[in-house]
């Protein structure tokens, strides 16, 4: 997934407004912030953003996002 996709799929997808677990160690407490930063991250490493650990963790909160409860 590029860059421009995630950025397009955080802005229209409606973000949990409180604390969610996304797995057995992760806590995401305040979504918007979480999505801000590891995108900040990403594009400043677009030539190996898929390499990042922000990279996964967007995609992991993505696939949450998808499959929630």
């Amino acid at each position: 997934m590029s860059i421009q996709e995630l950025e397009d799929y955080f802005a229209t997808v409606k973000l949990p407004e409180n604390p969610v677990k996304i797995n057995g160690y992760a806590t995401i407490e305040e979504s918007d912030v979480f999505v801000a930063a590891q995108l900040a991250i990403i594009t400043r490493q677009p030539e190996s953003y898929q390499k990042t650990s922000a990279y996964l963790r967007l995609m992991e909160f993505k696939q949450w996002l998808e499959n929630r409860p």
